[in-house]
């Protein structure tokens, strides 16, 4: 059967190929540099803050390690009122919170007790056994009584009165701190 006119195709017609633009190069001049003497100068700051830095936490680890060697806790019970330079409260209940040491030519040692008599009538057994030498701070945490007997001899005591869940308990805190026996 012969083809009809319409079926018949012609020879093929090549098709454009299409082809990548063609983008400039982009330019090679030379931008702004930056400044070199800012740069280093940033750099250089940073490097000593860094290694000032390192230096502080240096330092800080020694004297931390330092005093935990110098400074023991205690119980408060372990005390007595020859070693704390004055009278411990009648009554009043030590905490396991003590502690004693020793560090630049001097001993310290610190005991805390509570009671539940009010703070009015343990800083009056306190300002009573001080005498007349003894200074009195009173500020808005409580009261403070510092007697000093002889040069390197020094005891403080603190009072605080302390809410609990079954009422008030007066806080006393006794520090001492002396010449530390032995040489220097």
């Amino acid at each position: 059967m012969p083809d009809s006119p319409g079926d018949q195709h012609g020879p093929a017609v090549p098709q454009p190929i299409l082809s990548e633009p063609v983008l400039p190069e982009p330019s090679t001049a030379p931008g702004p540099r930056p400044n070199t003497k800012v740069v280093k100068a940033v750099l250089i700051t940073a490097g000593i803050f860094v290694g000032l830095g390192v230096l502080g936490a240096g330092a800080l680890g020694f004297v931390t390690w330092y005093f935990s060697r110098s400074i023991h806790n205690v119980p408060s019970a372990s005390f007595t009122e020859s070693d704390l330079g004055i009278a411990i409260y009648p009554g009043a209940e030590p905490s396991l919170r003590g502690s004693r040491g020793e560090f630049a030519g001097k001993a310290m040692l610190s005991a805390t007790y509570f009671t539940r008599d009010s703070a009015g009538q343990v800083i009056a057994f306190y300002k009573e056994k001080a005498g007349s030498d003894a200074h009195i701070t009173t500020t808005s945490h409580g009261t403070g009584i510092r007697l000093s007997r002889a040069k390197g001899d020094m005891t403080t005591v603190q009072v605080m009165s302390v809410p609990s869940g079954s009422g008030d308990l007066t806080y006393i805190k006794i520090m001492r701190v002396t010449e530390a026996a032995g040489p220097h």
